[in-house]
């Protein structure tokens, strides 16, 4: 059976937008591991506690 031309459309859509938020991810994940290379161990500490009290808001 073959699948209508409205829910093909919908389930194209769907498919790039996935590629798309997967695309993100990536380029999210690259430079975030070179903005942690780039940084000091108190950098880092100063971060992790600011994100800390973030997440505890």
């Amino acid at each position: 059976m073959k699948t209508p031309a409205f829910l093909q459309t919908i389930l194209d859509t769907a498919r790039l937008s996935g590629r798309h938020v997967t695309g993100l991810r990536g380029d999210f994940r690259s430079r975030l591991d070179a903005f942690r290379r780039h940084r000091s161990a108190e950098e880092q500490r100063e971060l992790t506690v600011n994100f800390h009290h973030v997440l505890i808001a």
